[in-house]
């Protein structure tokens, strides 16, 4: 470490090092207007560090410098972004085959490079990346509230927002932005409660609600329940209280809801009625439902299951099995909504495998480390990804890196070990 911190400005390592930090937090305040960039920041940043990784590889690029716990996850996001790559010869859709592979690039060159010059860079680097999402994730907040909450707040329920409203992100996607900077958070403080943090979760919650991001709320209060029962493990009586209320909460709850007519439509159809119902609450709700059913009916066919059908080649058929169910989702031509099931239909159960490999390597990495952050945060985006695919939009790709690089990569040094606050 003594060498690292002796770099000279003129040195090849001095300016590439200096060159690809700057490029690296500009890259990671730019991530949560990754949809609204005019000027993609995002891409310019991540050009920047590929042109201090050259002007870095002369010096002392080198294998050794990626620890061995990295390995693994670097393996499996090399493999993500090459995934394309697997059946190119069966591309019937070349166009979007090559979009999507250009998209995952990233996944293929930028940790390996973060993991080359994070040997080089200050101990406090992943707390400063932390601050700089916090910040500009609210900052995207501040932009969408300054339309008005109370006009987001009917324009939302009345479902014309995608008329009126302006969405630096949208709402699936602000989600899981949110649920990421939450449990970022959480890592840099230590796993400790405090007013700032508490405050934190309930301008999220909030935001959220304002938006209705269903499953962002449902996924946080899981994984709220489950932080709470880490802290007051030892606190039995208090844990014990704690769990007496949620479960009656949760009974009464399901009570209430167990009675109406929206959930006998369920258990008899399988989806809500409108009529029975708000729309704005189901609608989401049952195109998940039939697209979900819709793509497993097609896996069934023709051995798909096991093979796929090849980067980007499922469209036109998901679109003509979701015709049998529903016209107007056919006319969407929406994919799976489902990483998992996405992977599955398009590289059959090799793709399925690579990303049950990912989170199971996340879990283990985040038990390896005794980081609770680290296993709610995984968990959060399993339960995100049921329900969008995320690999298939820049800044889904950008947020799975960006978690990659400054959460679960290296080992903690001591001066990492001792952050307490921001």
């Amino acid at each position: 470490m003594d060498a690292i911190q002796k770099l000279k400005l003129k040195s090849w390592e001095g300016v590439s090092t200096r060159l690809a930090i700057v490029g690296f937090f500009v890259w990671t305040a730019a991530i949560p207007f990754a949809q609204t960039q005019k000027i993609r920041f995002t891409g310019i940043s991540l050009l920047v560090m590929l042109g201090a990784f050259l002007v870095f590889l002369p010096g002392k690029f080198s294998f050794r410098r990626i620890f061995k716990e990295d390995l693994a996850l670097l393996l499996i996001f090399i493999l993500l972004g090459i995934s394309p790559l697997l059946d190119f010869y069966r591309w019937e859709n070349p166009k979007p085959s090559w979009s999507i592979l250009v998209l995952r690039l990233p996944m293929v060159f930028l940790p390996f490079i973060v993991l080359q010059f994070s040997r080089f860079w200050n101990p406090q680097w992943k707390k400063l990346a932390v601050l700089v999402l916090l910040v500009s994730t609210l900052g995207s907040i501040i932009l969408f509230c300054s339309q008005g909450i109370s006009f987001a707040y009917q324009t939302i329920r009345l479902g014309e927002d995608e008329l009126k409203l302006y969405f630096p992100v949208s709402r699936p996607y602000y989600g899981f932005l949110i649920g990421i900077s939450l449990f970022s958070v959480l890592y840099v403080f230590r796993e400790r409660l405090n007013y700032f943090l508490i405050g934190l979760l309930f301008l999220y919650i909030g935001f959220l609600w304002l938006i209705l991001a269903k499953l962002a709320i449902l996924s946080l209060f899981i994984c709220s329940i489950i932080f709470a029962l880490f802290v007051l493990r030892k606190r039995p009586r208090l844990l014990a209280l704690i769990l007496v209320g949620f479960f009656v909460i949760s009974g009464i709850l399901f009570w209430k809801f167990s009675g109406s007519k929206a959930y006998q439509d369920l258990v008899q159809t399988g989806t809500f009625s409108f009529s029975n119902a708000p729309k704005l609450y189901v609608n989401s709700i049952n195109s998940r439902l039939i697209l979900w059913e819709s793509t497993v009916e097609l896996l069934k066919k023709d051995n798909t299951w096991l093979f796929g059908l090849g980067t980007q080649n499922f469209q036109e058929k998901l679109d003509n099995q979701v015709l049998i169910h529903n016209g107007y989702l056919f006319t969407r031509h929406l994919t799976p909504h489902n990483l998992f099931l996405s992977y599955w239909l398009q590289y059959g159960l090799l793709g399925v495998f690579i990303v049950f490999l990912l989170f199971y390597l996340m879990v283990r990495k985040a038990i390896a480390m005794k980081r609770i952050s680290l296993f709610l945060l995984t968990l959060f985006l399993f339960f995100s990804v049921q329900t969008e695919i995320y690999l298939d939009r820049e800044m889904g790709v950008n947020l799975f890196i960006w978690i990659f690089v400054v959460l679960f990569s290296g080992k903690e040094s001591r001066a990492e070990s001792e952050l307490t606050n921001i």
